[in-house]
């Protein structure tokens, strides 16, 4: 019982963490708007590593920091907010 409400608490965080990255690269990248939020919900669902590579991959573009070190650790930060958040409404 208890595994599966850790594992959607999980998928939670995940998602939430991947939406935070998305409106963090698409504010940088200069997306504004409906734009901005179909870039974010676009990577709801990726995983971590296919994120890192995406947002790199769009910054490098742009001529933006594109080092996947850089957008890690953001990511990681992403993690750390979302997950004290979805601690913070259980």
């Amino acid at each position: 019982m208890f595994d599966s409400l850790v594992a959607a608490t999980d998928g939670q965080v995940n998602a939430r963490r991947n939406l935070y990255l998305g409106i963090w690269a698409g504010t940088r990248l200069g997306f504004r708007d409906e734009t901005l939020l179909s870039y974010a919900r676009a990577m709801v669902t990726q995983p971590p590593d296919a994120l890192v590579v995406n947002v790199c991959r769009d910054f490098a573009t742009r001529g933006l920091e594109s080092c996947p070190h850089f957008v890690s650790s953001q990511l990681q930060r992403m993690e750390r907010d979302a997950r004290q958040e979805m601690l913070a409404t259980d």
